[in-house]
């Protein structure tokens, strides 16, 4: 399995990646879903701010920067969750997941790399998962 490629994806996304899988130690399944819900989320968040037509999928975010990722705010987060709820259909636990993603993306930005001052993410509470 080719975990991602490098040239589509932001290089601060490309180092996270790298950095659960080779530090962290992450099982490779879990780097990869990782990659591709935070790719989603970049992707809405682009087509959100920019008003942009094409597909969601032909959106390019290897151009975002730190800069970018610094205008993301809270509320792009839920919104981006609302959208999978109700766009995509994405039961509770693929929320949660996708979540989970973001979190520890914002947490590798602002306490690991020191290149955020704010995490829009620490205070969003996981949906609701039924046993």
């Amino acid at each position: 399995m080719r975990m991602f490629d490098a040239e589509t994806s932001p290089r601060e996304l490309v180092n996270f990646v790298s950095f659960k899988l080779n530090i962290q130690g992450c099982s490779p399944k879990t780097v990869y879903e990782y990659h591709g819900d935070l790719r989603n989320f970049l992707k809405y968040y682009l087509k959100k701010k920019t008003h942009s037509q094409p597909p969601m999928e032909d959106i390019d975010i290897s151009p975002m920067t730190v800069e970018d990722f610094a205008k993301i705010q809270e509320a792009d987060i839920y919104d981006y969750l609302l959208y999978t709820a109700d766009q995509r259909r994405n039961m509770p636990a693929s929320r949660a997941r996708k979540l989970a993603a973001i979190r520890a993306f914002f947490r590798y930005l602002c306490n690991k790399k020191h290149l955020l001052q704010n995490n829009p993410a620490k205070d969003i509470g996981s949906p609701k998962v039924r046993q």
